[in-house]
């Protein structure tokens, strides 16, 4: 019974770590997408499989440490895919408009916020669209 405890505990541990995974492998080459994916939390799931791995030697039970056989390739592989996209692509503030010194704003067009004008932002821009006048968010409200 306790054989068949630790395998299910070890297929759980591996399960919570897929969605992810999954998550940073469909967005490696959409680092936006991936910002909240935390390097120092791959360190942490790291940290942790080895913990793990050695008490599983010292007290010799297995399927203690056998998540981290799965879960650590997958982090060091995650933490390479991470630093990876983020090395390669530079930081990006402001807009074209933000560049020329040009007036706009940025109109909300998801929900929170649906319909409001907010200064251009990289967090603004993601739910919006760039507009050069307050007639343009007129027209968009209408719609």
């Amino acid at each position: 019974m306790t054989t068949w405890v630790g395998a299910c505990g070890t297929v759980l541990s591996f399960t919570l770590f897929l969605p992810q995974l999954r998550r940073t492998w469909l967005n490696r080459h959409r680092p936006d997408q991936l910002e909240g994916i935390s390097v120092i939390g791959q360190f942490m799931i790291l940290a942790n499989a080895a913990v793990w791995g050695v008490y599983a030697l010292l007290a010799e039970a297995f399927w203690t440490g056998a998540p981290g056989l799965i879960n650590a390739p997958l982090a060091i592989c995650t933490i390479i895919l991470l630093l990876r996209v983020r090395g390669n692509t530079p930081k990006r503030l402001g807009c074209e408009a933000c560049a020329a010194g040009v007036a706009h704003w940025v109109f909300i067009t998801e929900p929170p916020g649906f319909g409001s004008v907010m200064p251009c932002s990289p967090s603004a821009r993601r739910s919006g669209v760039v507009i050069y006048s307050l007639d343009e968010a007129r027209m968009l409200r209408c719609r």
